[in-house]
């Protein structure tokens, strides 16, 4: 069987290099100054009220819970795939599975607009949460959230990949979980177990190995975690900003940062999932092809060839 990378189109394996080409780069000048601080912006979240930790770590996982029974509200489905249609020249229909007949820049095109919405509303909201310094949060914290699930939610949707069951539900999680990593080792490391859960969720790995995979320790200690991060991103950012400005900044960067992981991770699947779809179409016409060929007996012997 041949290797599924020999049915990459051109502008396919482009999409893959470029992908490839940005995890490997290194983290913008928050992520260093977050990683070049090293412990006292380790330590400030430690240095916050347990109160405060406990009431962000519950606001998250209020909104991470909330996911599976919130989805089909916070975004229309069927609105962003009219946009996909309006926008690309190509009826995608009702069923996001449509979508794998359109071509992956111009999904790209989709994909981006929706990162960028999503990014400037993030900012705006944060400003005015960001007045009210770190206690703010608390109240930002929610809608944020919200913003970042439906941002991976509408752009899943964009490639094809409607979050739709346990199993994206856990891909979901995943791609926000590395969305908040700065350093570029664990990005890197994120990555790969990222492309792993893509890789299980299309060979249809049992849940209970997809869960392992994507929260090795619960919705509990991922918002626990989530919520660290964020407190490290507003200190460092705080370092040359006050006020709403600080809100908008790490709105803004967060925004970004998720929604080029979604971005990223969901075109890479898309143009994989082509790929595998192209060999399997190769593999089954060879196997009816050698079928009939057997069905239809030995062939003739060849002019002057003995028949015994």
């Amino acid at each position: 069987m041949s290797d599924w990378r020999s049915h990459l189109r051109p502008a396919e394996q482009e999409v893959l290099d470029e992908v490839q080409a940005w995890a490997a780069q290194r983290s913008g000048p928050l992520g260093r100054a977050v990683t070049l601080a090293g412990r006292p912006f380790e330590r400030v979240y430690d240095a916050v009220p347990e109160s405060f930790r406990e009431g962000l770590a519950q606001a998250i996982h209020q909104v991470l819970a909330a996911v599976r029974t919130t989805s089909e509200a916070t975004f229309s489905r069927q609105g962003v795939l009219d946009r996909i249609s309006a926008s690309i020249g190509l009826d995608v229909g009702t069923e996001p599975d449509q979508i794998f007949r359109a071509d992956v820049r111009d999904l790209d095109r989709v994909a981006r607009a929706s990162v960028d919405f999503h990014r400037r509303t993030a900012a705006v909201q944060g400003a005015a949460a960001g007045f009210s310094g770190l206690f703010g949060l608390l109240a930002d914290v929610p809608v944020l959230y919200a913003l970042l699930c439906r941002c991976i939610l509408e752009v899943a949707t964009c490639y094809g990949f409607p979050v739709r069951g346990q199993a994206e539900e856990a891909h979901l999680l995943k791609v926000l979980d590395l969305g908040h990593f700065l350093e570029d080792e664990r990005r890197r490391q994120g990555l790969a177990e990222l492309e792993e859960l893509q890789d299980m969720i299309r060979q249809g790995v049992p849940l209970k190995d997809l869960e392992r995979l994507a929260l090795a320790k619960g919705l509990q200690a991922l918002s626990r975690q989530l919520a660290a991060g964020l407190v490290r991103r507003k200190a460092a950012q705080a370092v040359a900003l006050v006020g709403g400005l600080v809100g908008a900044g790490v709105n803004h960067q967060l925004l970004t940062d998720v929604g080029t992981v979604a971005w990223q991770a969901y075109r890479r699947r898309f143009v994989v999932e082509l790929a595998h779809r192209r060999l399997a179409r190769t593999t089954r016409s060879l196997e009816d092809s050698n079928s009939q060929v057997a069905s239809e007996g030995a062939p003739p012997p060849a002019p002057g060839e003995d028949s015994d």
